[in-house]
Order: C-alpha cells, then sequence, then structure tokens
C-alpha cells in the first residue's frame, strides 16, 4: 500500500511539472495573433488619425471660402456700375482661389447674386456658395445718388 501511494504522489508531481512547462511560456502561434491584433489595432489608429485631419482641412479651407464670399459680396455692393467681368477678373487673379458672380435680375425690385468660391486644385474642398437678395442693377445708381444726398445734407 504504501508503494501505490509512492507511485500515486510521483505521478501527481509528474503531472504538475508537465503543467507548469506548458502554462510557463506562448507558443509561437499566440504571438502572432497578439502581433496581428496590434498591427489591426495600429492601422485602425492611423487612419482615424488621417480621416480626422483630413476634416479639420476642410473645415478651415471652408472657412477661408465662407470669408472669401462674404468679402466679394461686399465688394460687389460697394460698386456702382456692376461690371462683374472686372471684378471676377481681378478676384481670379489670385492663383489659389476661384471666384464665379452671377446675377439674376429676372425680378423686378430684388436681384439674386450668387457667389461661388472654391480652392484650385482641390476641386472637392474648400468650396462655398452664397446667395443674396440686393436691390436690382438699375435701382442702385438710384440709391447712391440717394446716399450721396444724406451725405451731402450733415
Amino acid at each position: 500500500m504504501r508503494s501505490l501511494a509512492i507511485r500515486i504522489e510521483r505521478n501527481i508531481a509528474c503531472r504538475n511539472v508537465r503543467l507548469r512547462r506548458k502554462v510557463a511560456g506562448s507558443t509561437l502561434l499566440e504571438v502572432l495573433l497578439a502581433a496581428a491584433l496590434f498591427s489591426m489595432g495600429m492601422v485602425a489608429l492611423l487612419q482615424l488619425m488621417q480621416s480626422g485631419s483630413r476634416i479639420a482641412m476642410r473645415g478651415e479651407l471652408e472657412s477661408l471660402a465662407a470669408k472669401r464670399c462674404e468679402s466679394v459680396v461686399s465688394l460687389v455692393l460697394a460698386q456702382t456700375n456692376f461690371d462683374l467681368s472686372s471684378l471676377e477678373s481681378q478676384l481670379n487673379e489670385d492663383r489659389e482661389w476661384e471666384t464665379r458672380i452671377s446675377i439674376d435680375s429676372s425680378r423686378d425690385a430684388l436681384a439674386k447674386l450668387t457667389v461661388v468660391v472654391c480652392r484650385r486644385g482641390i476641386p472637392n474642398f474648400g468650396k462655398f456658395e452664397l446667395t443674396r437678395l440686393i436691390p436690382h442693377p438699375a435701382n442702385l445708381s438710384f440709391l447712391s445718388s440717394v446716399s450721396t444726398d444724406r451725405e451731402d445734407a450733415r
């Protein structure tokens, strides 16, 4: 009986040693799996950073285009003769931005002014369109004479 107990203890001790050997290290398959998961995570993170910077650049360009549209509308309203072709050619001398101006004066009292500004070389980024209703071009000469009369009265 004593020999049986010694054999059982030896078997248990051998099993514990075998189990320790299996648990002690990691297999090549586990290392490859961990490397694959890590690389997929890094690729996803890099794509996220790239799309974030693209969105930030798009927002910045659209903001600049919107400011440029507002300044073009101010320039158009400041003109008395509405010579849009010369104004458009002056604005398009800028190599970074392209500007298109159109006036639809089919209405009686108001005209529809549309200004489109887009970044040259980047067709999908930095494009902004601004539409405003302005006094009809035929009425602007009357308005400018009224404003000069008011200034003279001061």
